[in-house]
């Protein structure tokens, strides 16, 4: 018997393998089999050595006698079957008693789900890709970790339709992961944590290195069930770099109480290369960052080092040719501070260094550059600032060092201690050595003339 003779089977093959989901498709083949033969029928599958009903007729009862049945295989992997029964009408009865008539239905209808349940892959699998095609562009769009770091969990949580979420960074000084981002509750409850590796759940996958998929969090050992978590399933992965894994992204309470799949996770895990790589460029960033900021500071008093001092003069001159505006530099040295670290030591050394640094800091204005030059000399550049300007601050900061040391009350250094500060102003023509040499110049001069004072350099 062939197919082609067959008209109503092949439209109902076009008609399954048409259907938008496999569900779809065995409802189409169970309600043409009970307007065709006026039988009901359902269609099972089986789960281990259980069987399970996925289809059903309206006709057909709860209970089935699936023995006195006409039986149609209709998949292998899982077994899959529509089960029919033996409809009263001869007519019916001896269509499906067709052993010819049953295979070619069961191989009709058997590659119209196939291709529906390809179909589907194929949607689901466009789906995913676009997925995280979208969550790579808007990690591109991040300018700053806290910003980056809440982007993933809140995509990543959203793709699985999970309720609750937060990502973990690893912080290499502390051995410890902190949670850096949250979804579904508030930062700020979990923000002083420290999780140390191989530690709960997020500790667990650092270590590994792997991700861990569970339906009941409550059955591993130890574990003790947190308020905030609805649900017993979880799922936590690692985001792993060329230096090992460096945060964990865990998710629970799936929406509608439901449980994380394997699918769910293969998902994630795609999304967790391009959530990994950025991860690695911001703390790359961070680093370069740091670096920069140590190339440019002094350690010790926090202000700017004679290197970066050197660099900003050079452009301060450059532009205050080219605009003709003014500019200005303050040379400050310590009065008799070798003395001071002789009879009280480099640590009191340190932190009278220290304290004036923090004046200069406060006394300046916020576009001047405060640099610690060397030993116990600072220098102030002070774009926009003539020579008036700048004596008033120079003096200011005078009275503010003297009246700072002068009980040892307010500071940690027990003796007085006072300061001494040239001034040089900038003519167009001036280079950076002249400028600093007026100044140094005006500096020597206050400091032979009986030490903390102003001076303006002579040519000025």
């Amino acid at each position: 018997m062939s197919v082609a003779n067959k008209p109503g089977l092949i439209a109902l093959g076009r008609e399954v393998g048409g259907a938008p989901t496999v569900q779809e498709g065995y409802a189409l083949v169970v309600a043409s089999i009970e307007t065709s033969f006026a039988a009901p029928c359902l269609i099972r599958s089986q789960d281990g050595t259980d069987w399970h009903t996925i289809a059903r007729s309206r006709s057909a009862a709860a209970s089935f006698d699936s023995e006195r049945a006409i039986i149609i295989p209709l998949a292998q992997s899982p077994a899959t079957e529509l089960i029919i029964a033996r409809p009263t009408d001869p007519s019916a009865a001896r269509r499906l008693g067709d052993a010819e008539w049953r295979d070619v239905f069961g191989g009709v209808i058997a590659s119209a789900l196939q291709r529906v349940e390809i179909a589907a892959q194929r949607a689901a699998a466009e789906r995913r890709a676009d997925t995280v095609d979208r969550f790579a562009r808007a990690l591109l769009g991040t300018v700053d970790s806290a910003t980056l770091h809440r982007a993933i969990v809140e995509h990543m949580a959203r793709a699985v339709d999970a309720e609750v979420g937060a990502l973990a960074v690893y912080l290499p000084l502390e051995n410890c992961l902190a949670i850096t981002a949250t979804f579904g509750y508030p930062a700020v409850l979990v923000e002083h944590l420290r999780l140390a590796p191989g530690e709960g759940v997020i500790g667990r996958v650092f270590i590994r290195g792997e991700a861990e998929l569970a339906s009941n969090l409550a059955a591993i050992p130890g574990h003790v069930r947190r308020r905030r978590y609805r649900t017993d399933s979880y799922v936590a992965l690692p985001l792993s770099g060329p230096d090992g894994v460096a945060a964990v992204v865990s998710l629970t309470d799936k929406a509608g109480s439901g449980l994380f799949t394997d699918a769910d996770l293969s998902l994630l895990e795609r999304m967790a290369i391009p959530a990994a790589i950025a991860v690695g460029r911001e703390q790359l960033r961070d680093r370069t960052n740091d670096l920069a900021h140590l190339a440019t500071v002094d350690a010790l008093t926090g202000l700017f080092n004679r290197r970066y001092f050197e660099t900003r003069v050079e452009q301060e001159l450059q532009r205050q040719r080219r605009q003709r505006d003014e500019l200005s530099l303050l040379m400050l040295d310590l009065d008799n501070f070798k003395d001071l670290n002789d009879t009280q030591g480099h640590l009191v050394g340190d932190i009278a260094l220290k304290e004036v640094a923090e004046i200069l800091h406060r006394a300046v204005r916020i576009f001047d550059v405060c640099a610690r030059y060397g030993g116990e000399e600072f220098v102030i550049l002070m774009p926009g600032a003539g020579s008036s300007t700048a004596l008033r601050i120079a003096e200011r900061i005078r009275r503010q060092v003297e009246q700072h040391f002068v009980t040892g009350r307010r500071s940690g250094v027990p003796v007085p201690l006072t300061v001494s500060i040239g001034v040089s102003t900038a003519t167009p023509s001036v280079s950076r050595d002249a400028l600093v040499n007026q100044a140094d110049s005006a500096l020597l001069e206050a400091k032979a003339t009986g030490k903390n004072q102003v001076k303006l350099a002579e040519s000025q």
